[in-house]
């Protein structure tokens, strides 16, 4: 960590960077009175890094972290040094960035960036509590067409580079949810409430903060089926506009964008 900590010290125009270690078991034990036993063990190791840099008057921070689910072998292999490297240049390009006027642009949204705009602007719309009671924007849009015909969203526990969850705190077992199809509207996320009230089959969404509070539905890995288009062609027919390009994480909170005009 500190020959890391030096790498991001070490950019030109970068007056602080936070470099991290973090291992994390995650041991989950659901017992229901619905027949539920279940036991999952998820080892997690990652390094984190918080690079800020000055130019002039202006400031700006970048971090972003890596994680793999495994031990410590996981993860030796990483170019860790090219990570922090990247952060920090990131910050400083940030900290020179023009800023935007106010204003409506068309944006682009590279693939970094995409998954937590996925995430917050529609995921948490597709939560089935927040639909139930009529709260989510998505309420009565079942089967109807509420984006692109190239839009496909799944939300998978066990997705190939995710975050394994194989099961959600009621015991269900969790199931590839295929929410989007062709940009239509085709389910919601459910813990054993939601469903009931919706009609739906239990998507295996419940999530208690700990024993002592109700589960409540939300994401697992929430996703984009990627398309065919090069990066190149997202650029066509416009003009003018924001190109947004970044990081974000997925289970852990926390995410950096960088604005540059078209």
């Amino acid at each position: 960590m500190r020959d890391l900590n030096r790498v991001a010290m070490g950019i030109e125009g970068v007056v602080s960077a936070v470099t991290r270690f973090a291992c994390e078991v995650d041991r989950r034990v659901v017992v229901s009175s619905f027949g539920a036993e279940a036991f999952s063990e998820v080892v997690a190791v990652g390094i984190s890094n918080l690079s800020v840099a000055r130019s002039g008057e202006v400031m700006e921070r970048v971090s972003d972290q890596k994680t793999f689910i495994g031990g410590y072998e996981n993860a030796k292999s990483f170019d860790w040094t090219a990570f922090v490297e990247d952060i920090s240049k990131l910050a400083v390009r940030a900290s020179q960035a023009k800023v935007p006027s106010p204003g409506v642009y068309r944006a682009v949204v590279d693939c970094e960036l995409v998954g937590l705009l996925l995430h917050e602007a529609f995921g948490h719309a597709s939560e089935g509590d927040y639909v139930m009671y009529r709260a989510s924007v998505l309420y009565g849009k079942l089967g109807k067409k509420v984006a692109s015909d190239l839009a496909t969203i799944i939300d998978d526990g066990l997705v190939e580079g995710g975050y394994p969850v194989a099961f959600d705190d009621e015991g269900v077992v969790k199931k590839r949810t295929v929410i989007v199809e062709n940009g239509v509207l085709k389910s919601f996320l459910t813990n054993r409430q939601a469903s009931h009230e919706l009609g739906l089959e239990s998507s295996g969404n419940a999530r208690a903060q700990d024993i002592a509070f109700k589960p409540i539905v939300r994401q697992t890995n929430f996703f984009m089926l990627p398309g065919s288009a090069r990066v190149e062609e997202l650029f066509e027919g416009v003009s003018e506009g924001i190109y947004l390009m970044g990081r974000g994480y997925g289970w852990a909170s926390g995410s950096s964008c960088r604005h540059l005009y078209l």
